[in-house]
């Protein structure tokens, strides 16, 4: 199937070929299904290659795009918030690592890490959403007091995150200077830190709007001592809008 796309006042228009139409509504997403039929087997390929993937989101403001890859958050008035992509990945990710990790002799251990980052679109501030995040729930280096307390309570402003720098590495490439990676060791550790960050995000973007990156980083150990990083990124990007009349 193909969904063609047309140009506002204009005759031109363009026809994009459609792997999949999700249907959704206030109680769903469509991010469970999106993530089942488009996302989960990327994942496990990254994983068991030692690539990276990236699953980026694009459309007009209000389109729910964000709420598909579960960057929205829980409403007020919500007992359960829809469940996104993001979700279904921090509930999956370390059941698939030790399903590859049995399948394959050769893995020997794997490490979990977390970032999320946000990018004004206006001044194109970069900015560290964790930078003062506290330890995961779960974490068992957690105090007791910071273990039992509740997970908004750890959350903060973006207002206390910190500002970063681009900088550019010439065998790596692109990166972001002294971006935070916080360890997971379970899915609830990992759904926690991206609920830090979509809180951190949301709260009060550098210029009105933002694109939000949520970043999961592996580092996969061999038997023979090699290592391998596979990077898995899901990107909100800020809903474009349409200009005023006259604008």
């Amino acid at each position: 199937q193909y969904v063609e796309i047309k140009r506002p006042k204009t005759t031109l228009s363009k026809k994009s070929p459609c792997d999949l139409t999700v249907p959704t509504s206030a109680a769903d997403s469509g991010g469970e299904q999106v993530y089942e039929s488009c996302v989960r087997e990327k994942v496990s390929a990254a994983l068991a290659k030692g690539q990276d993937m990236v699953v980026w989101s694009y459309g007009a403001k209000g389109s729910g795009k964000t709420s598909v890859l579960g960057f929205g958050g829980a409403k007020d008035d919500a007992a359960s918030p829809p469940r996104g992509v993001a979700h279904c990945l921090c509930d999956n990710l370390f059941n698939e690592l030790v399903r590859l990790k049995q399948a394959h002799d050769s893995w020997v251990s794997y490490e979990v890490s977390a970032s999320f980052l946000s990018v004004g679109t206006l001044l194109e501030q970069c900015v560290d959403c964790l930078s003062t995040a506290a330890p995961p729930a779960n974490s068992s280096s957690s105090s007791s007091s910071t273990t039992s307390s509740s997970a908004s309570s750890r959350r903060r402003s973006r207002g206390e995150g910190s500002s970063m720098n681009l900088r550019e590495d010439p065998k790596t490439g692109f990166y972001l200077e002294g971006l935070t990676s916080v360890p997971c060791t379970s899915a609830e550790e990992l759904a926690d830190v991206f609920m830090q960050g979509v809180d951190a995000a949301s709260s009060s973007p550098p210029d009105g709007r933002a694109h939000n990156l949520f970043m999961v980083t592996v580092l996969r150990t061999s038997t023979d001592g090699t290592e391998y990083t596979s990077q898995l990124k899901l990107l909100d990007l800020a809903g474009h809008v349409r200009p005023e009349s006259g604008a």
